[in-house]
């Protein structure tokens, strides 16, 4: 997958700070470029996803990061031979030491299409003008990704189109009806810059009032139990 990059957000972590690159933290996937992530271990084979990974700047000496400054990233899947870049981008603005960032693919990635697979993806820092790294285990961050349910475990899937027609907004409110053997529900609302608006646990069916302070627009409507999750953008007036 050679694809370009895009930051973003950044922010700035209040913790003690060790190693000596732009050490990968996190990876995960998303529905779009920005969107809420979606569960590790809750995805559907063959969807189409955008791969998002957090990163933070650990240079020796106290280096920034620069505008201008070219940085690219390696990406593997773990039991496969191929080694990738992540494209190589110009960093857009000053980036102290210790802070962290957060970048998403220009293109979508696939899902492979065994219902029941186990994906393990590993990015890490590699080409930045300060630290050049060939090392794909300095840096490095793995996430291991899964379906929803295997093996014949029973699952409740809240993602087909059948289910989604359950969980609506209207009239400044969240109208959801959970599976009956449902356990564990929540509604949660967020707003397309990934801020959280809304979240309640909730019983099987009913509605939630969404607070009269939020602006009307577009957000992200998110539904879950203790096995599955729905995602869908709904529009509040």
């Amino acid at each position: 997958m050679k694809t370009l990059f895009t930051l973003l957000s950044a922010a700035i972590f209040s913790f003690a700070l060790q190693g000596q690159h732009l050490d990968v933290t996190d990876v995960y996937f998303a529905n779009g470029p920005g969107d809420i992530p979606l569960a590790d271990t809750g995805l559907t084979p063959g969807a189409s996803v955008v791969i998002h990974f957090k990163f933070t700047n650990n240079l020796l000496n106290q280096q920034g990061l620069n505008p201008g400054d070219k940085i690219s990233f390696g990406w593997q899947t773990v039991g496969s031979s191929v080694i990738d870049t992540l494209g190589t981008m110009s960093w857009p603005a000053p980036m102290a030491n210790g802070q962290s960032a957060t970048l998403y693919a220009h293109h979508n990635t696939t899902l492979p299409l065994d219902p029941c697979f186990t994906w393990q993806v590993c990015i890490w820092p590699a080409y930045n003008p300060y630290a050049p790294n060939a090392d794909p285990t300095k840096g490095v961050h793995c996430t291991t990704f899964k379906t929803t349910g295997c093996g014949g475990l029973s699952t409740i899937d809240l993602s087909s189109d059948l289910n989604k027609r359950n969980f609506y907004t209207a009239n400044n409110s969240v109208y959801y009806q959970f599976p009956s053997e449902s356990k564990n529900n929540t509604i949660e609302l967020y707003s397309l810059t990934g801020e959280r608006v809304l979240f309640k646990n909730v019983a099987n069916q009913g509605l939630v009032t969404i607070d009269g302070e939020n602006p009307s627009g577009v957000y992200i409507l998110k539904a879950s139990n203790s096995q599955s999750e729905m995602i869908k953008k709904v529009f509040i007036k």
